[in-house]
């Protein structure tokens, strides 16, 4: 058996209009079932790297793009050290063995007033 992480960056709204972006994209992480815990663990200690090298307090989440343009309260983090932090999650994914990302982009641009963003999406 295989476990799904999804989430999804943007929003299905239509664009231009009511939507303020222009893409909608989901996103998995697929793995097998008996790794689950090992991966965990493997991220939690990954956390706790990156809060003794850089200060990133484990409770604070880790998106890249705010990581890059919008730091908010992460601007006491160096930017080159944000960008590494990124190449080094990068890479702690790389070397999971059975664990793979999916995404799907949807750029809702020209697309016609029924346009079902969300199912569209899943589908692919």
């Amino acid at each position: 058996m295989h476990l799904m992480y999804a989430d999804e960056s943007g929003d299905t709204g239509p664009y231009p209009g009511v939507s303020p972006t222009r893409y909608f994209v989901p996103s998995g992480i697929v793995l097998r079932e008996q790794r689950w815990q090992l991966y965990l663990d493997s991220l939690i200690a990954f956390r706790r790297a990156l809060k003794q090298q850089f200060g990133l307090k484990m409770s604070e989440e880790f998106h890249a793009g705010p990581l890059i343009n919008h730091p908010n309260q992460l601007v006491r983090i160096k930017r080159n050290d944000r960008l590494l932090m990124i190449r080094l999650f990068a890479s702690q994914l790389a070397n999971m063995p059975d664990l793979n990302v999916i995404n799907v982009v949807v750029d809702k641009l020209g697309k016609w007033g029924g346009y079902d963003v969300f199912a569209y999406a899943w589908v692919r």
